[in-house]
């Protein structure tokens, strides 16, 4: 089992980059965010800025909170009382976007279980469309919505009302509180939070793949983490270790085609037609390398997964933890 993790990555790799058809199933579902397991280290990063605006962006920044919040204080501030015919135009304009908006957050969640089901199906070597997968993800909308939105919820309310009023009092705080406090939360709250968003992601799986319930999903998922949760722990922590050196890599991609453009831009006559070409190219290649980056790594990052959860499933792996001490047996009984 030395080759666990290499292979798992190769063929993740090898997959993300040779099944193109799950590029548009990729697109939307990046937009559930990647590298959630590791969020709450973004959240905790120090802010020079009040609660309220910290919550404020916290929220902005997760894509079914927002929509449902966002809409939720726009209709309640619309004065239904007052209004007449002549604000019909506007209204149907607003339920429009509505229904966009719903449409929108029905394809991302979809097309995250079409995604998993595609990337099973080639794993397993069978034959499947993506639009065969986007179907089985529309079956599985309302169970994958209620797990997502009750998981971004419960982030959301705890990480407001418990975490960050914590944070924001270090400053009065003395240095060895302060101390404990860090300490508290890093090694302790954190640790649930990702364990958490992993038995989220293992919940999926066994509602894209297996067509559990949603309460026979979540008891699985929590039995297959707590046989491998080592295994589980290690495969985050990978996964957060590959988004980093790859957005270090795409960082220097969209930094040296910024600075090649902006050169040949300067050599030309501002304001002229070809001034404002180069500076559309410029523009235009760096958003389409931004956004195939996303899609690319939300293929991989989600093969990754699917990859560890069938095989997990199929078969007992040891970690790279548990293979460092198994000439401790008594260290290696522990965490077994």
């Amino acid at each position: 089992m030395k080759s666990f993790y290499r292979d798992t990555v190769a063929t993740s790799w090898k997959l993300a980059f040779a099944q193109r058809w799950l590029w548009p199933l990729a697109f939307f579902t990046s937009f559930l965010g990647i590298a959630t397991t590791f969020r709450i280290f973004l959240d905790l990063a120090p802010k020079n800025q009040s609660l309220v605006t910290t919550i404020t962006d916290m929220v902005s920044s997760d894509f079914l909170t927002s929509n449902f919040i966002g809409w939720a204080e726009s209709f309640y501030r619309i004065p239904w009382a007052s209004i007449n015919i002549s604000d019909a135009p506007l209204l149907a304009l607003i339920l429009l976007l509505l229904v966009v908006i719903i449409a929108l957050v029905i394809m991302v969640i979809s097309s995250e279980a079409g995604l998993i089901a595609g990337i099973s199906g080639v794993l397993n070597n069978k034959r499947i469309s993506a639009f065969n997968s986007l179907q089985l993800g529309l079956n599985k909308f309302w169970q994958l919505f209620v797990v997502h939105f009750f998981y971004s919820l419960l982030y959301t309310v705890f990480l407001g009302i418990i975490i960050l009023p914590i944070v924001l009092l270090f400053e009065q705080m003395t240095t060895p509180l302060r101390l404990v406090v860090a300490l508290a939360l890093y090694f302790i709250i954190v640790p649930t939070l990702v364990v958490l968003d992993i038995l989220v992601r293992y919940t999926v799986m066994y509602i894209a793949l297996r067509r559990a319930t949603l309460q026979g999903a979540f008891n699985q998922a929590y039995a297959l983490f707590k046989a491998n949760w080592l295994i589980s722990l290690e495969t985050a922590v990978m996964v957060m270790a590959l988004l980093i050196m790859l957005a270090f890599i795409v960082g220097l991609i969209v930094q040296t085609l910024l600075v090649l453009f902006v050169f040949f831009a300067s050599l030309m006559p501002v304001g002229t037609l070809l001034y404002e070409v180069a500076g559309f190219i410029g523009l235009a290649c760096i958003v389409f390398i931004l956004a195939l980056s996303v899609i690319v790594f939300t293929t991989f990052y989600m093969a990754i997964w699917t990859n560890i959860f069938e095989r997990l499933e199929s078969e007992v792996h040891y970690s790279k933890i548990h293979r460092a001490v198994r000439f401790a047996p008594w260290l290696h009984k522990k965490i077994v």
